[in-house]
């Protein structure tokens, strides 16, 4: 048998996942490491822990699908 389509496939599904980890993790760093996200956190004006929360969870989601795959 010729696996190399799915092969080909699930890499690219892996691909799409680290796409969207990186710009999480990203969006993370952003809005937590910096002077100004300290005075947005405190102002109130910061990203609320549950949106990056559900975030995560979406991509726990992806992940588990991705596992199946293989």
């Amino acid at each position: 048998m010729n696996y190399r389509n799915e092969i080909k496939s699930l890499a690219m599904t892996v691909d799409g996942g680290l796409t969207v980890y990186v710009a999480l993790h990203n969006a993370i760093f952003r809005d937590s490491a910096t002077v100004k996200s300290m005075f947005k956190n405190l102002l109130g004006r910061g990203i609320p822990s549950s949106k990056l929360l559900e975030d995560s969870e979406r991509l726990l989601r992806l992940w588990d699908s991705i596992q199946q795959k293989i």
